[in-house]
């Protein structure tokens, strides 16, 4: 049986664990995998636990703090990790990216 879930229903699974996805990057995460189920007709299952350890969120000066770079800009960020991983997306107003852990 399954269950189709909404953002807010998504938004709410992920308030019970450590804070892991900003409010942006939640919603970036859920139109991905929204998005994802779309294009390939396969439903994803909602492990909020799966996805944590699944997915990264950071900010462009997280990141580079994290992996000693020196991206200027995040489309520079989201170019670079394109090639290496899948980006979910990126908010460039409220400084988040989203990808999948590599």
């Amino acid at each position: 049986m399954k269950l189709n879930v909404s953002y807010d229903e998504f938004y709410r699974a992920f308030q019970d664990i450590p804070r892991h996805f900003s409010d942006t990057g939640l919603k970036i995460l859920y139109d991905s995998l929204t998005s994802l189920e779309e294009k390939t007709g396969k439903e994803i299952e909602l492990n909020v636990i799966a996805f944590c350890s699944e997915y990264n969120e950071y900010s462009l000066e997280e990141y580079n703090n994290e992996y000693d770079t020196a991206f200027e800009d995040m489309e520079e960020l989201k170019a670079y990790l394109h090639d290496r991983t899948y980006v979910c997306g990126y908010d460039s107003d409220d400084d988040v990216i989203v990808f999948k852990a590599y």
